[in-house]
């Protein structure tokens, strides 16, 4: 089956590290980060290194989970998210 998991992302190092490990483990192919509007140079440097693997998406400014996540669907290309 195919999917994408949207992860809406801000200012949470260790929970995003925890995450990236369980996708990693997982064999995730789609995923779409949603980084919304994050301050922290730990979240944001982890940002850079996804962007390899995966999209990243920055929101200029913080928009909430709702919004973040709404944003990341926009983006998807599979019929499953």
């Amino acid at each position: 089956m195919n999917y994408t998991v949207v992860v809406p992302v801000y200012n949470n190092p260790q929970g995003l590290s925890r995450l990236v490990e369980c996708l990693v483990k997982s064999d995730v192919k789609n995923c779409i980060f949603v980084d919304d509007a994050s301050e922290d140079p730990v979240t944001q440097h982890i940002l850079q290194m996804l962007a390899q693997r995966w999209v990243v998406i920055k929101n200029p400014s913080n928009q909430r989970w709702t919004r973040a996540v709404n944003r990341g669907i926009r983006h998807c290309y599979t019929d499953v998210v």
